[in-house]
């Protein structure tokens, strides 16, 4: 039979997720589209997008980004060590798994070509009087 503590932490789990998290879409997260940078729905300026392609590229090759990255694994791979239930192995694969979403993120962003402009995207036809 199941413990109360088990029972809750199942129960404020799903409560967690379903009330708190559901207010983020996928318009929301940073995403690369025929050559464009929308972030929360919304195309972001060329000159931005280069910083963030900059930056990207930058961050990627400090020893901050592999430090943190292995700090990351580290802890996932103790927890999972450590693990002594379902729950606690889950966590462990959830950590490990957002240390991979977070080095794929910054390559993804590291390797990108100079952002389209999303204005001239946009246009269909040419410009009458061209």
């Amino acid at each position: 039979m199941q413990n109360e503590q088990e029972v809750l932490q199942r129960h404020l789990s799903k409560f967690i997720a379903g009330e708190v998290f559901h207010t983020i879409t996928e318009d929301d997260i940073l995403k690369e589209a025929n050559g464009v940078l929308y972030h929360k729905g919304q195309p972001l300026a060329p000159g931005v997008a280069e910083i963030i392609m900059k930056e990207a590229r930058a961050f990627s090759q400090t020893g901050l980004f592999q430090i943190l990255q292995d700090e990351m694994r580290y802890h996932a791979k103790s927890k999972h060590n450590e693990a002594k239930t379902e729950y606690d192995l889950a966590l462990s694969n959830i950590l490990s798994y957002f240390v991979d979403l977070f080095k794929a993120k910054v390559k993804k962003l590291a390797e990108l070509k100079k952002p389209a402009r999303p204005d001239v995207l946009k246009r269909t036809r040419p410009i009458p009087g061209r």
